[in-house]
């Protein structure tokens, strides 16, 4: 696996944890004593979304190949071009 690949797998499977971890913090007992969603849940919900988006678009250019790899098609002529 090339090393962004590695990278942005990595990112996803933090941010999924981190989005879980704040969003059931006070079931899990993590939370505050009160039943309320406080500014620590919602900064840990939104950091993780923000790593989960940026995991995600690293993955998705890690598979998108460069504009000179598909330079040695063939015979030189341009498949584009009607005949």
């Amino acid at each position: 696996m090339p090393p962004v690949r590695n990278l942005a797998v990595t990112l996803i499977l933090v941010g999924v944890s981190l989005t879980i971890v704040s969003s059931l913090a006070d079931r899990i007992g993590a939370g505050a004593a009160t039943a309320t969603f406080g500014w620590k849940q919602l900064l840990g919900l939104v950091l993780g979304v923000t790593v989960l988006g940026v995991g995600v678009f690293l993955l998705r250019q890690a598979d998108e190949p460069y504009e000179d790899e598909d330079e040695g098609k063939g015979d030189g002529e341009d498949e584009d071009l009607p005949q």
